[in-house]
């Protein structure tokens, strides 16, 4: 089950880059329609706000990737030295992130309640990070593993809150502005909760 779960996993990081980055460099280059949303149109010719969010969506599309290849047992139990270069790609991309994905939050759509949640999530995604770090650095296997469980549900926060948007926007007719500002909020805090939930089956079948 964890084996398929990881391809799962993969199959989504590699559908997410895809559609993030063929979005965001290729189809939209200038986020014209991102910036359709907003009310600070003026963002748009804003070099340091576009070269931040790049940045940002780059960064972030190398965590997403990386994470399950990290995940995958023959990286983690035959070729452990791919598994270290590809654990440091991780844990750098995060770390580095922190500071373009904390700026990009203050011009978030939905003003002051996104932000917030995009502060909250950048914390939570540094937190986690950093506990997974700490912990191998302290030779614990098992509570990095859990800890690294905790940051990919955080990395994944941004395809929830697509998703979120999309079923609240388009699914159910609530306006754009107020779906985003809930799928910002529930995107990272129910990912946390399923990664919680995964924890504890785990705790259960090794007791």
């Amino acid at each position: 089950m964890k084996k398929v779960g990881t391809v799962i996993l993969f199959i989504i990081a590699i559908a997410w880059f895809g559609h993030t980055f063929s979005k965001n460099f290729i189809v939209d280059p200038q986020f014209t329609k991102f910036l359709a949303h907003k009310d600070y149109l003026k963002l748009g010719e804003n070099w340091v706000w576009v070269l931040t969010l790049r940045i940002h969506i780059l960064l972030a599309l190398i965590a997403l990737v990386s994470g399950p290849i990290a995940f995958l047992k023959k990286t983690r139990n035959g070729r452990k030295t791919i598994h270290r270069i590809v654990g440091k790609v991780y844990v750098l991309s995060v770390f580095i992130n922190i500071f373009p994905a904390l700026y990009v939050s203050f011009f978030a759509t939905g003003g002051w309640i996104s932000t917030t949640g995009f502060i909250t999530l950048d914390l939570a995604w540094f937190l986690t990070t950093y506990m997974a770090f700490k912990s191998i650095r302290n030779k614990n296997i098992g509570k990095h593993k859990r800890w690294m469980v905790r940051s990919y549900a955080v990395t994944l926060a941004n395809t929830s809150i697509y998703i979120i948007t999309l079923l609240l926007n388009s699914g159910i007719g609530i306006e754009y502005v107020t779906s985003y500002q809930f799928a910002v909020w529930l995107g990272w805090i129910l990912n946390l909760l399923i990664a919680q939930l995964i924890i504890k089956n785990w705790n259960k079948q090794n007791q």
